[in-house]
């Protein structure tokens, strides 16, 4: 026997089966260090000992690869945060088409056991010279990735999605009698998601309610938990799964103009104080307990978490720095409340919030990907608040809850 085209014939050992004319034939000396990776045809001739005869070299269609099992990698990863709702299938390459930008610093390695192969990463780009066994089955393992991996697509026939971080056996991907066996992943991400918010046990009432629960949200994805929405529009993400929760709004009751509060409950019952008259009060520069009137705007800029409770009636627009994390207490504006800015701290607002005018909940995490899982403001509606007033002050506002 023989490799078609390489000189070594290879002799076998002949081993009869009963009838001397019927046996196996055996190699035992087949060495193959010294040929190079290649796939090559075996050759077979049969000489018959008793006689001058001989089959001449034979293709016996069987063919032998000489190879380390080394499968060389190429991959790419793809921005899909525009894909709206986001889908992925055989022959659909929505969200595999816009490349992540170029430059982000990551680590991606595949794990096999103890085996640990490391890629070498040119964003958006991933590949060898680390290679994959064709016989393993890798984990993926993605750090210091700047978004949220939504699914994989691996090899070159387009498959199906597959979940990103989901084992797979390389050979079911690569063919081994390909020349040169070299294996494609993609990956899908949501990078740098926009911001939103969260309302815990509370209602949301405005005339627009916009807001965007990112698909690769996994917990809570709703823009309000065991409460209502009352708007006219709502813009919700497909996402949002308080999107089919939505009602029209129906029409306030009670009190809830400054002016009216004002008149009512420190003007008739005697409640709580009144600020100097400025264009602009910090919380910092006053004490945060009790019901508190505002006769300009309000900017909190520090944490407010009182031993009683803090009631802000505000007569123009409350702001909150985004340098604060906790607020626990009821914020009334007549004008609108803003929550902007960047930090990598979530602001979290125990209480109620109600603005006459408008509500701007923007604020972001300072590294946007971070978005991607957890909402960057959450209002937690808190009942035990209204509990601390005073009799007086429920009666005013007995039809009255934060939105």
């Amino acid at each position: 026997m023989r490799f078609k085209g390489l000189g070594t014939v290879y002799t076998a050992t002949l081993t009869p089966i009963g009838n001397p004319n019927i046996g196996t034939a055996t190699f035992s000396n087949i060495d193959v260090s010294g040929i190079g990776d290649a796939t090559y045809t075996l050759e077979a001739k049969v000489d018959d000992v008793h006689a001058p005869i001989t089959s001449g070299w034979m293709d016996i269609d069987y063919i032998f690869k000489n190879w380390n099992c080394e499968v060389a990698v190429d991959g790419m990863f793809y921005d899909s945060s525009a894909e709206y709702p986001f889908t992925c299938s055989v022959g659909n390459n929505l969200g595999f088409t816009t490349e992540v930008p170029t430059g982000i610093p990551f680590n991606l390695r595949y794990s096999w056991g103890a085996t640990v192969k490391t890629m070498t990463n040119v964003s958006p780009r991933f590949t060898h010279p680390e290679t994959l066994d064709w016989r393993g089955n890798y984990s993926p393992l993605l750090l210091n990735f700047p978004g949220a991996i939504r699914a994989a697509k691996i090899g070159d026939s387009n498959p199906a999605c597959t979940i990103w971080s989901s084992p797979f056996l390389v050979n079911n991907y690569v063919n081994a009698w390909d020349i040169t066996p070299k294996i494609d992943i993609k990956y899908s991400a949501v990078m740098d998601q926009e911001a939103w918010y969260r309302v815990v046990k509370g209602s949301i009432i405005a005339t627009n309610v916009a807001n965007y629960v990112p698909p690769t949200c996994d917990n809570v994805c709703k823009t309000t938990t065991d409460g209502l929405i009352w708007a006219n529009l709502t813009n919700l993400s497909y996402y949002d799964e308080s999107k089919n929760f939505t009602e029209t709004p129906k029409p306030r009751v009670g009190i809830s103009t400054y002016k009216e509060l004002k008149d009512t409950l420190f003007g008739e019952m005697g409640l709580g104080v009144i600020l100097p008259t400025a264009p602009v009060t910090k919380s910092s520069d006053i004490g945060v307990t009790g019901i508190v009137f505002v006769d300009g705007d309000l900017l909190v800029d520090t944490n407010i978490d009182p031993a009683g409770y803090v009631f802000f009636i505000v007569n123009g627009d409350i702001g909150i720095t985004d340098t604060v994390t906790t607020v626990k207490g009821i914020l009334l504006a007549d004008g609108e409340i803003k929550i902007t800015g960047d930090n990598n701290t979530p602001l979290k607002i125990y209480g109620s919030v109600y603005s006459k005018t408008g509500l701007e909940l923007t604020r972001s995490y300072t590294t946007k990907s971070s978005n991607n899982t957890a909402p960057a403001i959450e209002i937690i509606y808190d009942p035990n608040l209204i509990f601390k007033l005073s009799n007086k002050v429920w009666r005013t506002l007995e039809y009255w809850r934060v939105e």
